[in-house]
């Protein structure tokens, strides 16, 4: 439960941030966007895709355990 507790942390400093997001789709394949952080919950958290390929999708909603098994990836996206 440690772990689940840090990840949601770690995304409450993301909230309202970019952040690159890694998602496996499975056989051996992945989708890669950028999105912002939108909410925060206790068992979930939303993103909003900036991509246009995604563009139709208007928020995702990953739970911390998704991280946690490693699903999906997320890395900062440093303003530059």
């Amino acid at each position: 439960m440690e772990n689940i507790e840090k990840i949601r942390y770690e995304m409450q400093q993301h909230l309202g941030k970019k952040v690159m997001i890694k998602a496996h789709l499975g056989r051996k394949k992945y989708m890669q966007f950028e999105a912002v952080v939108c909410a925060v919950y206790s068992n979930v958290f939303t993103v909003e895709p900036l991509e246009a390929l995604l563009s139709n999708t208007a928020t995702l909603t990953y739970s911390y355990s998704d991280v946690l098994i490693k699903n999906i990836q997320i890395h900062s996206v440093l303003a530059g």
